[in-house]
């Protein structure tokens, strides 16, 4: 969340409660819910959680793009 912007820091300790009010912040159009992130292994929430990794993927590319056209020299580690 932070390679978005800066100012979304994620607590390891409390990530299944921040990161819906992140995503709902960042304007992620669908709702994910605690129990989605608590319950990753099971099938009925692969679905909801890789459409919002995907949405952050594009919402990061979208900010690089930017702040890129923009003239700021950005670092960023690849994510893979």
């Amino acid at each position: 969340m932070e390679l978005i912007d800066d100012s979304l820091p994620i607590d390891p300790m409390n990530i299944v409660e921040k990161v819906p009010n992140v995503l709902r912040l960042l304007g992620y159009p669908f709702n994910i819910s605690k129990n989605h992130l608590l319950n990753v292994g099971s099938p009925h929430s692969w679905p909801i959680l890789l459409g919002a990794i995907s949405w952050l993927r594009e919402v990061r590319r979208l900010a690089i793009s930017r702040k890129f056209y923009q003239g700021t020299f950005l670092v960023l580690s690849i994510i893979s």
